[in-house]
């Protein structure tokens, strides 16, 4: 996952900062029925197309909120990024020098 993914998701679920992840699925839950396909005057095609988008979306926000502090900064995003791979990258190894 990069930042660029990232803003889209943001875009696309129109989400507002600050947020929380309740807001966050409810936004996403909205959207899904506005464009679902018995409730929107969408043709079948572009109903499915926005759907894979939202889930997407919300996958990748989903993703980041789970691992990650919820702010959407792109410098905060980055300084987490990185935080998360040095830990899982280093972590394992200061572990077993500690304990040692």
């Amino acid at each position: 996952m990069n930042y660029e993914d990232f803003r889209w998701a943001k875009e696309v679920l129109g989400i507002s900062i600050p947020t929380t992840y309740k807001k966050i699925k409810q936004i996403y839950k909205e959207l899904v029925k506005q464009v679902h396909p018995d409730s929107s005057e969408l043709s079948p095609e572009t109903a499915a197309e926005e759907t894979a988008n939202l889930n997407r979306a919300y996958e990748i926000i989903r993703t980041y909120s789970e691992n990650y502090r919820l702010d959407f900064s792109e410098k905060e995003f980055y300084r987490q990024v990185d935080e998360a791979v040095m830990h899982k990258r280093f972590y394992q190894d200061n572990y077993k020098k500690k304990t040692d």
